[in-house]
C-alpha cells in the first residue's frame, strides 16, 4: 500500500494541473486578507476570521478535487491502461484505497498553500497593519483541521466515487455542481443565515441550517454570530454543539459514499466493450473495398460542415445524461430561489413575484452557475475528442479549424440558452400560480443581454484559454482563475469595466422606472468587448490543436498561414471595432464625466477636509427660506432648477464670507448673493467662497440666487443618475439646491480610515447636555415651489398645493408651506393614478402606479387608522393633508417621511403580498412608522445631538408598534419584536465600538430601533399604555418646534408621577446597556383542591455592559408571565394565550406557582417580548402534567 501511495503522490505532484491549483490557492489566501475579509473592527488574524477565510475557499477545493479525483479514476481508461491494471495483482481494497488517499493528499497538500497565503497575505499585504493580532499558527492548523479537511473529505468522497462508478468525466463535473447544489438546498431549506434572510432568526431554524450544511460554515456562524469583535479576537471555534454535530454527520455521510463506491467499483471492464462492439459493427457494415472519397473545401462545404459539426456537438453537449442532470439541479435551485425569494421578503412576507423582482432575485445566481458550467463545459467539450481517442480521425479531415471552434463555441452558447429557458419557465409558472395581476413577459427577453451576452464572452474566453492549455485540467484551473477575475474583479482592483473582461455597468430595472439610465453605456462596453471576444475567438481558431502539433510555439508561429487573408482581414476589423468601441467609451467614461476609483474617492473626501476642514468651526448663515422652479424632464433623464435661498444668520458672530457647494457635475451653474462678490471657485469640490461687502451681521439675512442643470446621462463607467427617469422620477433637495457651509458628508467616517490616512479623530457629537450650542439646531424655513413635468406626469412635493396648469406641452404644479418646516424636501413625478379620501379634515392621498393598486385600499386604510391613534395619542395632526407618494424600488429606503408627505418606494409596500393568512401586516407598519415621523422629527424636531434618534425614530417605532397593536391585538407583536431583538443582539456583537446606551446613541440602527422598540414596549409593561401616551402628548405640547427637546426631556416626562421602583427601570433602560437572561427550568401541572397548580422555576439574570465588561446586577423586578395551549414559536395569538399575569421574578432562582383551571401545555416568562433577553427560546417550556 506504501508503495502506491507514493506512486500516486509522485504521479500528481509532478504535474503542471498541481502546481496550477497550488498557485491559485496560495494566489486567493493572499488576495483575501487585502480585501479586509472578516467582521469589522476584528482583527485579520483573528480565529474566526481564519475560520471563516479557510471555510470559505475550502470551496474552491471542490475544482481541485474534479482535478485528482477524477483523474485517479479515469486516467486508466483515457489511457488505455485499464486492462494492464486489473490483470495486475494489485488488490480491489489496495487500488480503491491508494488511488482516493493520493488524490485527497494531493488536494489537501495543494489546498495547504491556501494557509501559506492567508498568513503572508496578513503580515505583507493587510490594508490596516493595525488589524493585524500576534500570530498563532495553531489557529491556522485548527481551520485547516475543522474545516477544510472534512470538507475535502466530502467533496472527494463523492466527486471520485462518482466518476468511478460511472467512468464519465461529465458525471464528476455534474458532481461537483451537485456538491454546491446540496449547500444551497440546505441554506433555502432551514433558512440559513449565510443566505440572505430579512425574516427573523431563530435558534431553532439556525441549528437546522448549522446540520444541514455540508460544508459548515452555517455552523459556524451559528456558534458566533453573537460574538463581540473582543470575543472574535480571542476566541476560538469549539469542535462542540452543532458544530460537533456537523462534522459527525458530513464524515459519516463521506464515509458512507466510499463505501457505497467501494462497493459499485469493478476490476474489469465494462461488459461489451471494444470486441462486442467491433463485431456489432461488422456484422452491420460488411467489409468494402478501399476507395477514396472525393472531397470539397469551398465555403459552400465548409458551411454544410458547420452546420452538421455544430448539431453533432450541440446533440454531445445537450442531451447526455450529464447535461440533463445538471439542467434538473438548476430548475430545482432556480425555482428555489425564485419562491425563496419572493415568500420569504422583508420580515418573513411575501412580495407578488413581480417580473422586477424575480429578474433581481435569479440574475446573479444565474451568473455563477453559469459561469461554473462554463469553466467545467469547456474542459469536455474542447478535449473530448482526444479523450475518446477520434481526434487523429478528425483532424485528418478537410474542416477548418474554424468551423470546429464555431461549433464547439455554439454547444456552449446551447448550454447557456438552455439554462436560461429553464430560468425563465418557472418564474413565469410561479407568477401565474401566484395570481400576479400584471404579467410583464417582455423584460425577460433582457436576460439574453445582460446574462447570455457575458456569458457568451466567457465561453469564449474559456475555449481560448483551454486551447492554450496543455491539459484540461490545467485549463480547467486557469478558467477558475479568469472567473473569479471577471465575477469577482472590482474586488481585486479591476474596478473600471474597460479593465474586466465582460464587465459592463449594472444595469437596473424597476417595474415602475423601467430600465435605469445604465443602459447605453452597458451596450457601449459590451460592444467594446465583443470585439474583443471576437478578436480572441480568431486567434482560438488559428491555435486549434490538429494532429501532432500541440507544442504552442509552432501553432503560434502558423497562426498567419491559419488565418490566410480572410482571417487577417477579419482580425483587422475586430481590432478597428475595438479600438473604435475603447475609445468613446473612455471618451464618455473617463473624459466627458468624472470616474474614479475607490481609492480615488477616499482620497477626495481626505483631500476636502484637508482643504476646507477649518470651515467647521466658521460661522455660517443657514437656509430659512426657499423659493425654487424645477424642472424635469423624464424623457431626457435630466432636470434643471433655479431660484433663490434665503440665508439668516443664526449665530452670534458676524459673517465676511460665505461658502456654497454643488454637485461637480452640474451644468450651467449661476451662483449670486446679494451684497457679495465670488471670491474663489474649486471646481474639484464645487465649492463657491462669497465675500460680503458687509459682514452680515446676527439675525441679518442675505438671498442666494441660483440656477443650475444636469445633462442627459451619456455613457459613464460608473456613479449613474437615477434620480430622473422616464417614469418615476424622485429628485432630493440637495441635489437641487446649494449647499451652504461646510459639508459633513464628505467627510470620511471611519476611524480605522481616518487614522491610516492621517487625519485626526472626528469631533464627538455634542451629548444632550450641550443641546443649546448653535451648530446643534439647524432652523425650519418657509418653501415654495413650481415643479414641471411631461404633459402625461404629475409632480409630487412637500407643502399645500396652491395650483396647477398646463403651458407649452408641460404640466405646472405649485406647492407652499403653510408656515415654517423641517428643512427636507423631495420631488417626484410619474404617471401616477391617485386615490383621496376625506378623513376628518385631512386629505389623505396616495400616488400610485396603475399597475401598483393592489394594496392601496390597505394604506389608506393604515394611514387613517394612524392618523386617528396618533392624533388622539400624540395631538393634533400639524397639516392638511397626508400623500403617500410611490417612487421607484431603486432607492435604498423601504419610506422616507416629509412634512405632511411620505415616499414610499414600490417593493417595500405596494408589491406586498397581504393575500397569505397570517402574514405579518407589513404595508401597516411602514406607513404607520413614517406616519408617526409627522410628529416624531416633523413636530417635535431634536437638536443634532446624542440621543436625537431615540426621539425621532424609537418614538415612531412605538407608534408603529401601537398601530399594529390595536389592530390585529398585542400577540401579533411577538413576532415583529422577535425581529427587533435578534437584530439588537447581531447588532450588538457587530458593533466594533463600545455601544451606546438609548440615550445618548447616534447612528446605530440595532440601538434605536430595535432596542427602542423593546424599551418602549417594557415602558408600556411598566407604566402602562395611557401613561407613555400621555408623556408623549405633553412632550408635544410643551416641546414642539421651535422648542428643541433632547432624550432627557423624553425621559423625564415618563417619570413623571412613577414609583422610584419604575424610575429606576426607566433609567436603567434609557441610560445603561441592559442585557437579561430569563429561562424556564422546569413547568409541572398538578391536581390540587379546586382545579391544577402549574409550578414553575425561573431562572432570572440582569447584567450591565460597563466599560466592556458585564457587570451582574440584582435581578428584583415584575416581569409577565402566561400559560399557553401552543407552542409561541408555531401559534401565537389571544386564543392560545391561556392567562397572562405579572409576578414579581427575582434572580438568579424562583419557584412560581399559580392556581388554574386547566393545566396549559406551556409556561412562558416575558412571552410578549419586552426585555432585551440574550435566547429567548428558552423562555418556553412545555408543562410536564402529572
Amino acid at each position: 500500500m506504501r508503495e502506491l501511495l507514493g506512486f500516486e503522490w509522485r504521479y500528481h505532484t509532478r504535474r503542471v494541473s498541481f502546481l496550477a491549483a497550488s498557485l491559485l490557492f496560495l494566489g486567493a489566501g493572499l488576495v483575501l486578507p487585502r480585501t479586509g475579509y472578516g467582521p469589522d473592527k476584528v482583527l485579520l488574524n483573528a480565529p474566526t476570521v481564519i475560520m471563516q477565510s479557510v471555510g470559505l475557499l475550502s470551496l474552491l477545493s471542490i475544482f481541485a478535487l474534479t482535478v485528482f479525483g477524477a483523474d485517479a479514476a479515469l486516467r486508466d481508461g483515457e489511457h488505455r491502461m485499464a486492462p494492464l491494471v486489473f490483470a495486475s495483482p494489485v488488490t480491489k481494497p489496495r487500488l480503491f484505497g491508494a488511488r482516493f488517499l493520493g488524490a485527497l493528499l494531493a488536494s489537501s497538500a495543494a489546498f495547504a498553500f491556501t494557509l501559506v497565503g492567508l498568513l503572508a497575505g496578513v503580515l505583507w499585504l493587510a490594508p490596516d497593519p493595525s488589524r493585524v493580532g500576534a500570530v498563532h499558527l495553531g489557529d491556522y492548523l485548527w481551520a485547516f483541521l475543522l474545516l477544510a479537511l472534512p470538507n475535502m473529505l466530502f467533496a472527494g468522497a463523492l466527486l471520485f466515487g462518482v466518476a468511478l462508478v460511472t467512468r464519465s468525466a461529465a458525471a464528476s463535473y455534474v458532481a461537483g455542481v451537485l456538491a454546491y447544489v446540496l449547500y444551497f438546498i440546505g441554506a433555502f431549506f432551514s433558512g440559513s443565515p449565510i443566505m440572505a434572510q430579512t425574516a427573523p432568526l431563530t435558534p431553532s431554524g439556525m441549528a437546522l441550517a448549522a446540520v444541514l450544511d455540508p460544508f459548515g460554515l452555517a455552523a459556524l456562524f451559528e456558534q458566533t454570530h453573537l460574538w463581540t469583535p473582543q470575543e472574535h479576537d480571542v476566541r476560538s471555534v469549539a469542535l462542540a454543539g452543532h458544530m460537533l454535530l456537523n462534522r459527525a454527520v458530513w464524515t459519516a455521510v463521506s464515509l458512507g459514499l466510499l463505501a457505497g463506491a467501494y462497493g459499485l467499483f469493478r476490476r474489469r471492464l465494462p461488459r461489451g466493450t471494444k470486441r462486442a462492439r467491433v463485431q456489432a459493427v461488422e456484422a452491420a457494415h460488411p467489409t468494402v473495398a478501399y476507395r477514396p472519397l472525393p472531397t470539397q473545401a469551398g465555403p459552400r462545404a465548409q458551411g454544410a460542415a458547420l452546420l452538421s459539426t455544430t448539431w453533432r456537438e450541440l446533440r454531445a453537449a445537450l442531451f447526455g445524461w450529464p447535461f440533463l442532470t445538471l439542467m434538473a439541479l438548476w430548475a430545482g435551485s432556480a425555482t428555489m430561489e425564485l419562491v425563496q425569494g419572493a415568500l420569504k421578503g422583508e420580515l418573513g412576507t411575501p412580495s407578488y413575484p413581480t417580473t422586477a423582482l424575480l429578474l433581481e432575485l435569479i440574475q446573479q445566481p444565474l451568473m455563477l452557475f453559469g459561469t461554473v458550467l462554463l469553466v467545467y463545459y469547456s474542459a469536455e467539450i474542447v478535449w473530448r475528442e482526444r479523450l475518446v481517442h477520434v481526434a487523429d480521425l478528425l483532424d485528418a479531415t478537410p474542416v477548418t479549424s474554424s468551423v470546429l471552434f464555431l461549433a464547439k463555441a455554439a454547444a456552449l452558447w446551447g448550454v447557456l440558452g438552455v439554462m436560461v429557458l429553464l430560468t425563465v419557465v418557472p418564474a413565469v409558472a410561479f407568477q401565474l400560480a401566484s395570481g400576479l395581476p400584471h404579467l410583464a413577459l417582455a423584460p425577460y427577453l433582457s436576460l439574453g443581454l445582460f446574462v447570455l451576452l457575458p456569458l457568451g464572452l466567457f465561453a469564449i474566453a474559456a475555449l481560448f484559454v483551454q486551447t492554450l492549455s496543455p491539459h484540461r485540467h490545467v485549463g480547467m484551473l486557469l478558467n477558475l482563475v479568469l472567473a473569479v477575475a471577471v465575477l469577482g474583479g472590482e474586488g481585486l482592483g479591476l474596478e473600471h469595466p474597460l479593465l474586466r473582461y465582460a464587465g459592463a455597468p449594472r444595469v437596473s430595472y424597476g417595474e415602475m422606472s423601467g430600465y435605469g439610465p445604465e443602459l447605453g453605456s452597458f451596450l457601449l462596453f459590451m460592444a467594446y468587448w465583443s470585439a474583443f471576444a471576437a478578436l480572441l475567438a480568431l486567434v482560438t481558431a488559428g491555435l486549434w490543436r490538429r494532429g501532432r502539433v500541440t507544442a504552442l510555439r509552432t501553432r503560434l508561429r502558423r497562426l498567419p498561414g491559419q488565418w490566410g487573408r480572410p482571417g487577417a482581414i477579419a482580425a483587422g476589423v475586430c481590432a478597428l471595432l475595438l479600438v473604435t468601441t475603447g475609445a468613446l467609451a473612455f471618451r464618455g467614461g473617463n473624459v466627458r464625466h468624472t470616474w474614479e476609483s475607490s481609492e480615488a474617492r477616499v482620497q477626495w473626501r481626505v483631500d476636502y477636509e484637508r482643504r476646507y476642514g477649518q470651515l467647521q468651526h466658521v460661522p455660517q448663515p443657514q437656509v430659512v427660506g426657499v423659493r425654487a422652479d424645477v424642472d424635469l424632464f423624464p424623457a431626457q433623464g435630466r432636470y434643471a432648477a433655479r431660484g433663490t435661498l434665503r440665508l439668516r444668520n443664526e449665530t452670534q458672530a458676524p459673517i465676511d464670507t460665505v461658502w456654497v457647494t454643488l454637485d461637480r457635475e452640474l451644468q450651467g451653474v449661476q451662483l449670486t448673493l446679494s451684497g457679495a462678490h465670488e471670491r474663489e471657485h474649486d471646481a474639484r469640490f464645487g465649492t463657491w467662497a462669497f465675500a460680503l461687502l458687509r459682514p452680515l451681521p446676527p439675525g441679518g439675512e442675505a438671498e442666494l440666487a441660483f440656477a443650475l442643470a444636469t445633462e442627459a446621462p451619456g455613457i459613464r463607467a460608473a456613479d449613474f443618475d437615477p434620480s430622473v427617469v422616464e417614469n418615476g422620477s424622485y429628485l432630493t433637495g440637495g441635489q437641487a439646491f446649494p449647499q451652504v457651509g461646510f459639508r459633513q458628508s464628505f467627510l470620511l467616517r471611519d476611524p480605522d480610515e481616518r487614522r491610516l490616512r492621517g487625519l485626526p479623530p472626528l469631533a464627538p457629537v455634542p451629548g444632550p447636555e450641550e443641546a443649546d450650542a448653535p451648530q446643534t439646531r439647524d432652523p425650519w424655513m418657509t418653501f415654495e415651489t413650481t415643479v414641471s413635468t411631461s404633459a402625461d406626469q404629475v409632480a409630487v412635493s412637500p407643502g399645500r398645493r396652491v395650483k396647477q396648469w398646463e403651458s407649452g406641452g408641460r404640466r405646472y404644479f405649485q406647492y407652499a408651506s403653510d408656515g415654517p418646516m423641517s428643512p427636507n424636501v423631495s420631488y417626484a413625478s410619474a404617471r401616477y393614478e391617485v386615490r383621496r379620501v376625506q378623513h376628518r379634515g385631512v386629505d389623505v392621498e396616495v400616488y400610485f402606479h396603475p399597475a401598483h393598486r393592489m394594496n392601496v385600499p390597505r394604506i389608506l386604510e393604515a394611514a387613517t387608522h394612524s392618523l386617528d391613534l396618533f392624533s388622539e395619542a400624540f395631538g393634533p395632526y400639524p397639516h392638511g393633508s397626508l400623500r403617500i407618494v410611490e417612487v421607484p424600488s431603486t432607492w435604498g429606503f423601504g419610506a422616507y417621511a416629509q412634512p405632511g408627505i411620505v415616499w414610499f418606494t414600490e417593493d417595500r409596500g405596494f408589491l406586498t403580498d397581504l393575500r397569505r393568512p397570517g402574514t405579518l401586516d407589513l404595508v401597516t407598519k411602514r406607513v404607520a412608522h413614517e406616519v408617526a415621523h409627522q410628529w416624531w422629527g416633523h413636530l417635535v424636531d431634536p437638536p443634532q445631538v446624542q440621543g436625537r434618534l431615540a426621539i425621532v425614530e424609537t418614538l415612531a417605532k412605538y407608534g408603529e408598534m401601537r398601530v399594529l397593536g390595536e389592530l390585529y391585538g398585542e400577540p401579533a407583536l411577538r413576532e415583529l419584536r422577535a425581529f427587533e431583538l435578534q437584530r439588537y443582539l447581531s447588532g450588538r456583537a457587530a458593533l466594533g465600538k463600545e455601544e451606546p446606551a438609548l440615550d445618548r446613541v447616534l447612528d446605530e440602527a440595532h440601538v434605536y430601533y430595535s432596542k427602542g422598540a423593546l424599551v418602549m414596549a417594557g415602558a408600556q409593561e411598566v407604566l402602562g399604555t395611557a401613561a407613555v401616551d400621555r408623556a408623549l402628548r405633553r412632550l408635544v405640547e410643551t416641546q414642539a418646534y421651535p422648542h428643541r427637546p433632547t432624550s432627557r426631556d423624553l425621559l423625564a416626562l415618563l417619570e413623571e408621577g412613577t414609583t422610584p421602583e419604575q424610575r429606576a427601570l426607566l433609567e436603567s433602560w434609557m441610560k445603561e446597556r441592559i442585557l437579561y437572561d430569563l429561562q424556564v427550568r422546569e413547568a409541572s401541572c398538578a391536581r390540587v383542591a379546586g382545579g391544577f397548580r402549574v409550578t414553575a422555576v425561573v431562572a432570572a439574570r440582569r447584567t450591565a455592559l460597563r466599560e466592556g465588561q458585564e457587570v451582574e446586577l440584582p435581578m428584583d423586578e415584575p416581569v409577565e408571565v402566561a400559560l399557553l395551549s401552543e407552542d409561541p414559536e408555531r401559534d401565537f395569538s389571544a386564543q392560545t394565550v391561556l392567562r397572562r399575569e405579572r409576578l414579581q421574578v427575582r434572580g438568579p432562582l424562583q419557584t412560581l406557582t399559580l392556581d388554574v383551571q386547566q393545566c396549559p401545555a406551556y409556561f412562558a416568562v416575558d412571552p410578549f417580548l419586552r426585555r432585551v433577553d440574550k435566547d429567548r427560546m428558552d423562555d418556553v417550556l412545555a408543562v410536564d402534567r402529572r
